[in-house]
Order: structure tokens, then sequence, then C-alpha cells
């Protein structure tokens, strides 16, 4: 199997693991906890010295989301992201530290216009960190 193939095959199953799910007729306010998690995978050059190529290496990092929805359609949340990164391995200099991290966190306000739909597009806004 190709990276390619494994790539295409994995967004796909998260794509069928985001269908919603047969539940019970949602509250029309409370609180929403959601947890995803990201796996980062280097592609390209991180600048044009040659020197900085492959500098970074693979990154895993978790997200958790909390929102309060004050009715069905409108909520306001806040995220926190943090991930560690690995290094390029055997290829870092002696003595440097080539681990990187991802820290990531703010809030949002979100307006969900079809919140009981088989898709429900929503529109949002929010400031934070990187």
């Amino acid at each position: 199997m190709t990276a390619r193939h494994f790539i295409a095959s994995l967004a796909l199953t998260s794509c069928l693991g985001a269908l919603p799910a047969a539940a019970q007729e949602p509250k029309s306010s409370g609180l929403a906890l959601g947890v995803r998690g990201a796996f980062g995978i280097p592609v390209g050059d991180s600048g044009t010295d040659l020197s900085l190529k492959d500098t970074f290496g693979s990154t895993v990092a978790p997200q958790v989301d909390v929102s309060y929805f004050f009715n069905r359609q409108l909520s306001l949340g806040a995220y926190f992201q943090y991930g560690i990164g690995s290094g390029p391995g055997d290829e870092c200099a002696d003595g440097a530290d080539c681990k990187s991290k991802v820290l990531r966190f703010g809030i949002d306000l979100d307006y969900h216009f079809r919140p009981a739909g088989f898709v429900s597009p929503w529109v949002g806004v929010g400031v934070g960190y990187e």
C-alpha cells in the first residue's frame, strides 16, 4: 500500500466516522464536549536554506473543545490543543533540540443553520493563539 492510498483511506475513514449518530432529540441548551486528534506529516521545505530542509518530523496533537449552546443554533465555545512533534531522527545536530510543539487555544461563537439536519452547516467567528 502506497502512502497516497493510505492517506486517502484514512481520510475516508475519518469522514465516515464523523457522520451523525442516531440518538435522542438534543436539548435546546447545555454543554457540549468534543475531543479530536490530529496527525501532522511534514511536506515541503521549511525554508529556502537547504540546511533547514527536513528539520521537522511528524506531529501528534489532540484537541479538546467545550461549548455552551444557548439554543439549538447558537453556541459559545473554547478550544485547547497541545501537540508534540518528533525530530528528524539521527539527522539532528549534536546538542540541538529538534523536537517541536504545537499549542493552540481560543474561543469561538458559532451559528448552526440546520442543527437537526443530516448535514448541519454552520458559520462562526473566533479568536485564538497558535
